[in-house]
């Protein structure tokens, strides 16, 4: 054999060497590909659940939010008309000409639940609140203090 034989084989089995690394190169390259991909929609997937639940929990915890404020509002307006309520009756008591009465009876049903007390007195009608309290025949005290 002569020396180009030997290179001719030599070349040869270099370029069968190389042609093999390329293609293990190639399918390593495709191998990794194929994993980054994979692990790519994995993620990508996972953060679309969580943002989904992140959107859920922020809608649920408005709706709660609305109705808490909407409860809040509606509390709000209550207590406002039973505040109304409550001062259009004291003003319709205070103004009553059967206020001495009106009181007694309201004391007597106190005095039912209560041993003692103190009674302020409606300003302008202590003389009045104090007739009623004696009417009443309960324990509560008069303060010396006068309410509007």
């Amino acid at each position: 054999m002569a020396l180009k034989d030997i290179l001719d084989q030599i070349k040869k089995e270099v370029e069968t060497e190389i042609a093999k690394l390329d293609k293990a190169h190639a399918e390593a390259i495709a191998a990794i590909t194929a994993e980054y991909q994979k692990n790519r929609e994995q993620r990508k997937t996972e953060m679309h659940t969580k943002v989904a639940d992140s959107v859920t929990k922020v809608k649920t915890r408005a709706k709660t939010f609305a109705k808490m404020e909407t409860r809040n509002n509606l509390l709000r307006a209550k207590r406002d008309l039973l505040q109304q309520v409550f001062d259009q009756t004291v003003q319709s008591l205070i103004k009553s000409e059967n206020y001495v009465n009106i009181v007694a009876t309201l004391l007597k049903k106190a005095g039912k639940e209560f041993d003692e007390g103190k009674i302020i007195p409606a300003k302008g009608k202590e003389e009045e609140t104090k007739k009623a309290l004696s009417a009443s025949g309960t324990k509560f005290e008069m303060t010396s203090e006068s309410a509007k």
